[in-house]
C-alpha cells in the first residue's frame, strides 16, 4: 500500500518514488539500499547541482559553485584540522544524499515537512555510508565538526555569492570529487590495516 492505494507487482515501480541515475541504477527514496549507491552517480550529480538553489553569480569562466565543490571544501576544512581520514570522508559525503534528492533549501524543507525530508535524507545517508564503509551512524562529535565546517564554508560562500569567483567546471569538479573519494577510501583502508597489526 502506498499513500493509501493498493499497488501490486509491476505497478509498484510506477508509483514507488525512485530516481534513475546516470549509470542506470534506480535509487528508491523511501527504501534506499547500499547496492544502489555509486560513486560515479554521486560525483556526476553533485557536480551539476548548483548551490544556493541557483541564486549565485557565475565565476569569471562562466562556471558556478556546485554541491560537489562545496563538499570538497568542507572536507578540506576537516583535513586542515588534522582529523581522521574517515571523518574527512564523512565530510566529503555530508551532502551526498543530494545526488538523489537534490539540494533542498532549508526554508523549502520546512515548507515540505522537515521531519519527512530529514527521514529521507537519513535513509539515503545510511545507504551511502554503508556503501563507502563509513560508520553507519556518525558519532555526535563528528557531526558537530562536520556541521561547523559546513556552516563556515556556507558563510564564506554567502559572503561572496554575488561577487562571482573562479569555480571549477562540472567535469573538473566531478574528477576532483572522485579522486578525493578514492584517496580517502585508500587512507581509511590503510588505517584499518594498521589497527589489525
Amino acid at each position: 500500500m502506498i499513500d493509501g492505494h493498493e499497488v501490486e507487482g509491476a505497478q509498484f515501480d510506477k508509483v514507488r518514488p525512485h530516481i534513475g541515475t546516470i549509470t542506470g541504477r534506480m535509487m528508491y527514496l523511501l527504501n534506499p539500499r547500499a547496492d544502489d549507491v555509486s560513486l560515479e552517480d554521486i560525483a556526476h550529480s553533485l557536480s551539476r547541482i548548483v548551490r544556493w538553489n541557483g541564486h549565485i553569480k557565475d565565476g569569471d569562466a562562466g562556471h558556478t559553485l556546485t554541491v560537489a565543490e562545496h563538499s570538497l571544501r568542507v572536507a578540506a576544512r576537516i583535513a586542515e584540522a588534522g582529523c581522521l581520514p574517515e571523518l574527512e570522508l564523512a565530510a566529503l559525503l555530508h551532502d551526498a544524499h543530494e545526488a538523489y534528492l537534490g539540494d533542498i533549501p532549508t526554508p523549502a524543507a520546512y515548507a515540505l515537512g522537515a521531519q519527512r525530508v530529514a527521514a529521507i535524507k537519513l535513509g539515503l545517508d545510511t545507504a551511502i555510508h554503508v556503501y563507502f564503509g563509513v560508520r553507519k551512524f556518525i558519532p555526535y562529535t563528528w557531526q558537530v565538526l562536520i556541521k561547523a565546517a559546513d556552516r563556515a564554508e556556507g558563510q564564506r560562500e554567502s559572503d561572496t555569492r554575488f561577487v562571482g569567483r573562479d569555480y571549477m567546471c562540472s567535469r573538473e569538479v566531478q574528477r576532483a570529487f572522485v579522486n578525493k573519494a578514492h584517496e580517502l577510501l585508500e587512507e581509511c583502508s590503510a588505517a584499518k590495516r594498521e589497527e589489525l597489526l
